[in-house]
Formats: structure tokens, C-alpha cells, sequence
């Protein structure tokens, strides 16, 4: 039974892994990979990781945030920024089978929409779909947040954002429009004084 299900784990995570690499191919000129690849040119981006035990690699904003990007390098000449997830579905970058007003619709918000019943059944029916949007929603504030440190940190103006998601549905390369990165600072701002001011909050407790 024990090698049965290993086999099975073993399948699955080859049927998640096995069309990422052509699709990472496709960036050259590699700076990051999780940590700088030229410690001379970044060596203040380096610190060694007491959770992980090994040295890792970070940037920072003055805004009072640091993290660990995937991967920057250059996706058809164009400088980008990559962050990669594994999935159990497939994202999704729109959602216009649902009025707008249910695009970020929670459970818990179901009561205040006017007509409580129409919404619930609406999500439900779709909820693999709006799972898959609202991942790649918080993705992409995620990719702001990281574009603003990377542009602090390592002096670099990223052009491009991508989500590269590889589930066992498939591999995908999302590319973050416009006006999801507008947005996703916008988002990503509010967040991060929403932060600050709950810290000051608890201090102050």
C-alpha cells in the first residue's frame, strides 16, 4: 500500500514539474533565481537563513518590507519579474462570467449583497474559477510589492511581471497587464499602512 501511494505522489509530481522547464527556458540573461546570481554585483542582498540554514537572498523597501523574489531575467528582451507557484488549478486573469460586484465575493459577504440567494448560488457554481482569480489576484500584489524593492534594493525598473503557475492541469505564463499592476500597488500600499497602523495599534495596547 506504502509504495502504492509513493508511486502515485511520484506521478503527480512529475505530471506538475514536467513542461515547467521549456517554459523557464524561455528567460536568459538571468540576474535572480531566489538569491543574486552575481554575489560581486548585489552583496548586500545576501544573508544566511537561520530557518532555511542556508544563504538566501533578499530585497527591501523603505516603505518597511523585505522578501524573496523567484526570479528576474529577460523574457523575450524584456526585463521581468517572474514569481512561480504550484497550484491545484489553473489561474485565471479575468472573471467576467460574474457581475462585477461579485468578483472578491467571500462567503461572509454574502449577506450584504441584495440578493443573498443569486450570489451564493452564482459563486458556488463557479467557484473553481473565481478560486483561480482571486489566486492570481493576490498574486499579483504580491509581484507589486517585489517590483517597488527590487527598483530600492538592486536598482533594476522591472518592465514585466509574470505569473508562472504549474498545476496538474497545466503550465502557464500570465502576464500581468497594466492595469493589474496599477492596481496591485495600489493594493499593495493600502496593505502595507493597513500593517503599520495595526502595529502601532498593538503597541500602543
Amino acid at each position: 500500500m506504502d509504495s502504492l501511494c509513493e508511486q502515485e505522489i511520484e506521478e503527480d509530481v512529475f505530471t506538475l514539474f514536467k513542461d515547467l522547464p521549456p517554459l523557464l527556458d524561455r528567460f536568459t540573461d538571468l540576474i535572480w533565481v531566489e538569491k543574486p546570481l552575481d554575489r560581486d554585483k548585489y552583496p548586500g542582498n545576501f544573508y544566511f537563513s537561520e530557518e532555511l540554514q542556508k544563504e538566501a537572498g533578499m530585497v527591501w523597501s523603505r516603505q518597511g518590507y523585505a522578501g524573496c523574489p523567484d526570479l528576474i531575467g529577460y523574457l523575450d528582451g524584456v526585463l521581468t519579474l517572474g514569481d512561480l507557484k504550484t497550484s491545484k488549478r489553473l489561474y485565471w486573469q479575468s472573471y467576467a462570467s460574474l457581475p462585477k460586484e461579485l468578483y472578491a465575493l467571500t462567503g461572509k459577504k454574502f449577506k450584504d449583497h441584495p440578493n443573498h440567494e443569486m450570489a451564493k448560488q452564482v459563486v458556488a457554481e463557479n467557484r473553481e474559477m473565481l478560486n483561480g482569480y482571486l489566486a492570481y489576484q493576490n498574486t499579483t500584489f504580491q509581484l507589486a510589492g517585489y517590483a517597488q524593492a527590487i527598483e530600492e534594493s538592486l536598482g533594476l525598473k522591472v518592465e514585466r511581471q509574470v505569473v508562472i503557475v504549474t498545476s496538474l492541469s497545466g503550465v502557464q505564463l500570465l502576464e500581468v497587464s497594466q492595469d493589474d499592476k496599477e492596481y496591485g500597488k495600489s493594493e499593495w500600499e493600502r496593505r502595507v499602512r493597513a500593517f503599520k497602523e495595526d502595529s502601532l495599534i498593538a503597541v500602543a495596547k
